[in-house]
């Protein structure tokens, strides 16, 4: 997929305004640090519970919810359109896209990883009613297929962190591989278009006790939890066959890649812990990512990956132990904010240069024991290392990091100037936001580091570092 040692950028939506203004901006940022490729992270809302969704609906940049019909998703497909094309514009030769759905209950929030949903099935109230794939896959497509050139490739994650509906659906999922491939490439070169599914790399399936929060506890107690799955029936109510088969047919395979990290000396073998950790529960229902990877000569890519810095209330992480423990929790996005800036603790922001260091060795040596060809690192808040959104440096600070830029720089060979184009206007309202889950402003960044491995154990063990990010 991409190229050995490269690291890219790309941007996080959470709302329409995102598309329309923001992503530019971020788009011009990143391609300062070399790299051919930028990822775009779609957010679309919904409402329901873990049993079901009731409806689908987009949010404006003032956080209102907007009912999903055709205007609406008239208005996603103009904005992805000319996000996509200032991404084209500022350089860029593939386009990755990564969508989710941030489903919402009566209490405010339910992790999107464990909410079963058929992509196909059309919800919402009478004579408005959408499938997932109307409103979030086609519109993706369709602007793809509008903004990309006839060189530009085009990757399209189906699904991030939607394990429950994909062991639920796979059959329906794998049918959508085909379907959006060919509205992205429309009148194009079909080879340049390519479609996957991304997972958790914990909780892989969203249906063995995801409820559990401590991701090392989770881990350490994963198989006597699978043993209750099993005990109840669990295995009937998945298509344990039909994700094989959605896997034979994905063109690349991904995780979000946020496993717990030990607190003292990190090395480029830590950053092979999430797929190891995800290949562990994928082993339980006979499946094996290695065997995906290298017989079936699979693409894998970690979806996500950073480190965020602090607590789930956006509080600073209290010690170094905690921040190790839970890279997933950062201070989410909004203006740069020194009271909320985790890095300028000496201690921290050392760990932070260490792990990117070992990031970087990890790519240059083509990964660990699993293949890796493309990592996406987190960067919206207190994760934007970079500093390539828009909101992430004031007069007050940055979350960026210079002695990591340069690195990053380094690794791509050079890049280019950084513009650090500033924000653009907030509409009224908004707050300036990107706060995460399925609300919010601002977008995001993240960066990609490609890299490409063989070999590996095939031995998987119940004791990984691992946790979950949670929105």
């Amino acid at each position: 997929m991409g190229a050995l040692g490269a690291i890219s950028s790309s941007v996080l939506t959470t709302n329409l305004w995102d598309f329309e203004s923001p992503c530019a901006a971020a788009a011009a940022n990143a391609r300062a640090y070399g790299g051919g490729k930028i990822n775009i992270v779609v957010t679309v809302g919904a409402t329901g519970d873990t049993a079901s969704l009731e409806s689908y609906h987009y949010k404006d940049g003032s956080g209102n919810t907007l009912p999903v019909d055709s205007g609406a998703i008239g208005r996603f497909r103009a904005g992805l359109e000319k996000c996509f094309k200032a991404a084209v514009d500022a350089g860029f030769s593939t386009i990755h896209v990564l969508p989710h759905v941030d489903p919402v209950n009566r209490s405010g929030g339910n992790m999107r990883n464990v909410v079963k949903f058929d992509p196909l099935a059309k919800i919402g109230p009478a004579g408005q009613q959408f499938s997932y794939d109307e409103v979030v896959l086609r519109p993706i497509a369709e602007a793809l297929n509008a903004a990309t050139r006839a060189d530009t490739r085009a990757e399209i994650t189906l699904a991030g962190e939607q394990g429950l509906s994909v062991f639920s659906f796979p059959r329906a999922w794998a049918g959508l591989l085909g379907s959006t491939k060919a509205a992205s490439s429309k009148g194009k070169d079909a080879s340049r278009h390519t479609a996957g599914i991304s997972f958790n790399w914990d909780k892989v399936c969203g249906c063995v006790e995801p409820e559990e929060r401590d991701p090392l506890l989770y881990n350490t107690t994963y198989n006597e939890r699978f043993e209750r799955f099993k005990g109840r029936g669990g295995l009937g109510s998945i298509d344990v066959g039909g994700v094989k088969d959605l896997l034979d047919k994905s063109d690349f395979i991904g995780i979000s890649a946020y496993a717990s990290l030990p607190p003292g000396e990190l090395t480029p073998a830590s950053h092979d812990v999430s797929a190891q950790t995800a290949n562990f529960e994928f082993n339980s229902f006979g499946i094996d990512l290695k065997e995906y990877m290298f017989s079936k000569g699979k693409p894998f890519v970690f979806s996500e990956q950073g480190l965020g810095g602090c607590q789930s209330n956006d509080a600073v992480a209290p010690d170094l132990g905690y921040l190790a423990k839970h890279p997933f929790q950062g201070c989410w996005g909004g203006a740069y904010d020194p009271s909320r800036d985790p890095w300028k603790n000496a201690e921290f922001r050392a760990y932070r240069r260490r792990f990117y260091e070992t990031l970087s060795q990890y790519v240059k040596n083509g990964g660990g024991q699993y293949r890796v060809d493309d990592v996406f690192v987190w960067t919206i808040g207190s994760w934007d290392v970079l500093g390539i959104h828009p909101t992430s440096s004031s007069q007050s600070g940055s979350w960026r990091d210079d002695a990591i830029v340069s690195n990053v720089k380094s690794i791509n060979g050079g890049g280019g100037v950084v513009t650090n184009t500033p924000a653009p206007a907030t509409p009224a309202g908004n707050g300036g936001g990107g706060g995460g889950g399925d609300g919010g402003g601002a977008a995001g960044a993240l960066g990609r580091i490609g890299s490409f491995i063989t070999g590996g154990s095939t031995s998987p063990g119940p004791l990984f570092f691992f946790g979950r990010r949670l929105r």
